[in-house]
């Protein structure tokens, strides 16, 4: 994959939590043919990607959701993830849209907060296989 180019539509999470790992592999385990590329916020090569979306090269507030029309964060990038994928998940996020948007932040807020305390427990992240690496932007 080249580097100097993220393949569309790309999900850009927190590589150092492990609630966030653990999302990426269970979403791969639903995606199907559904085209969607992950990479970890703190890969180098993600740095100039994000200023180029107006966003500063440390970004570490929420997941992001890159695709060629517009960048999402957060609760928005959850539920449009969410939609892509298949009976209950994609209603799921239409449901999740349906929130009044402070609630739906509220909802981000509380899942970042439960995922600091996972990541004080120092379990390790499991690396893609060649066949997952497809789906990375490594």
């Amino acid at each position: 994959m080249n580097r100097d180019r993220p393949p569309l539509p790309l999900l850009l999470y927190d590589g150092d939590c492990p609630y966030c790992n653990g999302a990426v592999w269970w979403l791969m385990g639903r995606l199907g043919d559904e085209p969607l590329f992950f990479a970890p916020l703190q890969a180098p090569h993600v740095q100039p990607l994000l200023q180029s979306r107006g966003l500063p090269a440390d970004y570490a507030d929420s997941v992001l959701l890159i695709t060629e029309e517009q960048t999402l964060a957060g609760m928005a990038a959850v539920s449009a993830v969410l939609r892509r994928l298949p009976f209950p998940w994609g209603g799921l996020g239409r449901l999740l849209d349906a929130l009044p948007a402070s609630l739906g932040r509220w909802l981000y807020q509380q899942v970042a907060q439960s995922s600091i305390r996972l990541r004080s427990k120092g379990k390790a992240c499991r690396w893609p296989s060649p066949q997952e690496q497809k789906r990375f932007w490594l």
